[in-house]
């Protein structure tokens, strides 16, 4: 039994009368062989994968001599490529440089929070002195490689001045946030 084309690594499964079942894998030229197959036998010969081939099948009744049985792939769709090397290095090293890259516009994002924060833990009060602390970034990997998420955690110190009705407050809020980074198509994109 041979051909199947130029595509090594198929498996090609033999079932029959005399054989319950066995495979076989085409080599690097798309050559494949069952050896000791019992003669007399019937047997189905078949590649197994997502490729199409012409015939599907073919089928030997009465196995005499060593036959050649070729399969033609109709869909000569090439299997994509394996992913590049991707080591631990390379993905810390990745990120870092994304990091580096956007700080500038999460940071932007973080400060806008001002008010919100103002609204909500000062009451409102213009007299609050708000101020962000240390923003630290901590990175967690989805995919390696192709998918990480930063989350930024920080703090905003809320001062309340003393008033008539009230004592001088410090207080800290912890907030977390997070930026989904993704690769697609070879560029990453985060937000």
């Amino acid at each position: 039994m041979s051909l199947v084309g130029p595509r090594g690594g198929i498996t090609i499964s033999l079932a029959g009368s005399m054989i319950r079942s066995a495979t076989a894998t085409t080599d690097t030229n798309g050559y494949y062989t069952f050896g000791k197959v019992p003669a007399g036998g019937s047997y189905t010969i078949s590649p197994r994968d997502q490729a199409r081939f012409d015939p599907p099948n073919h089928s030997v009744d009465s196995l005499r001599r060593d036959e050649r049985r070729n399969f033609l792939q109709v869909d000569a769709t090439p299997p994509p490529p394996p992913p590049p090397e991707c080591s631990e290095r390379d993905m810390y090293l990745e990120a870092e440089a994304r990091i580096r890259d956007l700080k500038p516009r999460w940071e932007g994002i973080i400060r806008d929070e001002q008010d919100m924060i103002r609204d909500k833990y000062a009451q409102g009060s213009r007299n609050a002195e708000i101020s962000l602390g240390r923003i630290t970034y901590r990175t967690r990997f989805l995919k390696p490689c192709e998918e990480f998420v930063v989350t930024a955690t920080y703090f905003w110190r809320i001062y309340l001045p003393p008033t008539l009705v009230t004592p001088e407050n410090t207080e800290n809020k912890e907030r977390h946030r997070e930026f989904k980074c993704e690769k697609r198509e070879g560029a990453w994109r985060c937000f």
